[in-house]
Order: structure tokens, then C-alpha cells, then sequence
């Protein structure tokens, strides 16, 4: 494990991590065989040691696996406790369509295809690559201050700038991209979710553009699009669109071609959980690309690095040959955004 640290501290991509979760089974589409929850312990002669564990997202979402791994932490530090600070709430019936049937969106993200022919094997999934890249204050701050005394959202920028990278390095530029990015709607539309409900509540919004456009315009241009997808997500009749229209239509899969999914998890801090042995050095996914489509999801999560500063964690599954390019993607973004920054500041 400790070749997992370097000066961004111990992060993915963890050696030998198949032994911390045996038997682990890869891809969301492996639903009949994936079980509704696996847990493992790995104690190590230093005295540390990593719980593992995987959940099916027909049960939760990731806030959903975070109430219960708190709950689990809660009842670890506190024996004496019989029941979670959060109850667990089903409420499944809140999340149900309406009887007049009202599509107001496109719901780009979904697929369009009566009958989609597209299968992974399992294979595919442990062939990629794992990388993951950590991006300091000092990054951040110069992704989301742009020209023109614009200054963007954290997410906004940081997605922007990965979608971009990955675009330079996997996709021709006269192909469509999409942008996907999950958004809880526990706390955003009424009727609200009960108190505790730990089932999936996210939709999916997706910003669409053409390869070359995104990558030969600035990066204001990418986060401008993520902007116009989250006013729309904003509005209160979205989720309610969203449930109508797989009603209407089936349980699409998501639209795969072109697609990157980037998954915010830094307000959930799996790391500043204590099992009785103190806060850990990581918490968050182990690796990246497991959903439907392999190297498809990026996930987002904060992290400290061994000098103490906090920052973003992206990992990121790529096929082997496009690591080194992407990383120096990712820094080409930086520093075009830093000398953007410098002719701004020589100009005043």
C-alpha cells in the first residue's frame, strides 16, 4: 500500500487492491450477479488497515452508502448508540411519474435506440488503466478565473477542464461529446424526499457539443455549457420530466457515444469518518470507469496531500497508451489558463 503515496498522499490507483475486495465484481450492468452489498477488512502489519466495500445502485446512490458507512462509523465510536443520527428512510413511492405524462426536456443523456446492441465484457473493464490526478488550490483557482474577470464555479471549471483533456486525447474531432454529471435532488424539488431516504435520487443532466468546437474554444466555453444544463436542472419541474420520460419511453441506458461522466463527491468526506482508530488517510472510490461504459465516470473527491493542502482527487480509467497524454492535457490546461491569467494582469 505505501506505493500508493507520493507528494499527493495515498490515493488511487491502490497496488494489489483486488485482494482488499475479494471476488469484486466489475460494471453496474452486472446487476443480477452483484450483490446488494460487499464488505471486507484489511488489517496490515503497521497497524493500519482499509475497509472495503461495493453497493448496488439499484439500492443507493453514493449519498445513500454514505449515510450507512456513517452510521456504521457512529456505532463504531459510540457502542453505546442503538440507532444512526440519520434513519434510514425507503419512501420510494415519493419518486414516481405523474399521471398526465409531461416531458418538458430532450434528456440528451439518454439513449435513443429502441433496441441498443452495445455489451461489455468484463474484461474491458480491467484492461483500463487507472490514474488519478490532483489538482491544488493554486490549479483551481487559475481553471476558474478567466479572462474578462470571469470567475466560474469550482465545478464548473474543474469539469470543464477534465472533459477538454480527455476530449484531446480520446475522441476524433468530428465526433459529438457528452458531459454527464450527477446531481442530488434530495434537497432541491418538492415534494421533497423523506429525511434519511437512502435510495437512488440523482438524475443525469447532460451538456452536448461537438468534439472540435469544445476543444478549440476557450475553456469558458466548455463550463458555459455545464452552466446552461444546471440552470435547466434548477428548475422544479426537472426531476419530474426526468420520471415522466423514462415512463414514456423504458429504462434507457445512458447515451454512451462520446459520453464522460464526471461525479462530485467532495462534500461527502468518506475520509473524516472514524471506525475507532481516528479519521482516515482516504476515503472515497478505489478506482475509476465502473460504470456502464468502461472509463466512462471520473469521480471527484477531496483530498489532502502529504504536505497538508486540500485540494480535488479526479480519478480517472483510461486504456494504458493515453495515461502520460492525458496528464500533460490536464497540465496544458492549467498553464494556458495561468498565461491567460499573466496577459490579463500585463494589460491592466
Amino acid at each position: 500500500m505505501c506505493n500508493a503515496v507520493d507528494d499527493d498522499g495515498l490515493k488511487p490507483p491502490f497496488p494489489q487492491w483486488d485482494k482488499l475486495l475479494v471476488d469484486d465484481i466489475w460494471g453496474s450492468n452486472f446487476i443480477i450477479d452483484s450483490s446488494l452489498l460487499r464488505m471486507q477488512v484489511t488489517r496490515f502489519a503497521c497497524g493500519g488497515f482499509v475497509l472495503a466495500y461495493t453497493f448496488n445502485h439499484c439500492i443507493c446512490d453514493a449519498y445513500g452508502a454514505y449515510q450507512f458507512i456513517k452510521a456504521i462509523s457512529e456505532f463504531c465510536t459510540n457502542p453505546t448508540q442503538t440507532t444512526p443520527t440519520s434513519l434510514p428512510s425507503w419512501g420510494r413511492e415519493t419518486l414516481k411519474p405523474r399521471s398526465s405524462l409531461t416531458i418538458s426536456y430532450p434528456h440528451l443523456e439518454y439513449e435513443t435506440s429502441k433496441n441498443p446492441t452495445i455489451t461489455y465484457a468484463e474484461s474491458q473493464f480491467k484492461t483500463l488503466a487507472q490514474t488519478s490526478i490532483f489538482l491544488s488550490p493554486t490549479d483551481i483557482s487559475l481553471l476558474k478565473n478567466q479572462p474578462n474577470n470571469q470567475k466560474l464555479p469550482t465545478f464548473d471549471a474543474v469539469s470543464a477542464c477534465l472533459w477538454r483533456a480527455r476530449t484531446r486525447t480520446l475522441l476524433n474531432p468530428e465526433s459529438t461529446t457528452r458531459l454527464l454529471f450527477p446531481i442530488d435532488t434530495r434537497f432541491r424539488y418538492k415534494p421533497l424526499l423523506p429525511k434519511g431516504y437512502y435510495g437512488s435520487a440523482v438524475v443525469f443532466p447532460c451538456a452536448i457539443t461537438k468534439a472540435s468546437e469544445l476543444v478549440d474554444k476557450p475553456l469558458s466555453y466548455a463550463a458555459s455549457l455545464i452552466s446552461e444544463v444546471k440552470k435547466e436542472v434548477g428548475e422544479d419541474e426537472y426531476r419530474a420530466s426526468v420520471l415522466d420520460f423514462i415512463e414514456a419511453n423504458g429504462r434507457k441506458g445512458f447515451h454512451s457515444e462520446g459520453a464522460f461522466v464526471v461525479s462530485d463527491m467532495t462534500r461527502l468526506r468518506f475520509g473524516e469518518l472514524d471506525f475507532g482508530w481516528g479519521k482516515g488517510i482516504y476515503g472515497g472510490p478505489s478506482r475509476a470507469g465502473t460504470g456502464l461504459v468502461p472509463g466512462m465516470v471520473t469521480s471527484l473527491v477531496t483530498h489532502k496531500n502529504k504536505e497538508g493542502v486540500v485540494g480535488i482527487l479526479a480519478l480517472v480509467s483510461l486504456p494504458q497508451e493515453f495515461v502520460d497524454k492525458f496528464h500533460k492535457e490536464i497540465r496544458k490546461e492549467i498553464n494556458d489558463c495561468n498565461i491567460a491569467v499573466g496577459k490579463l494582469v500585463s494589460a491592466l
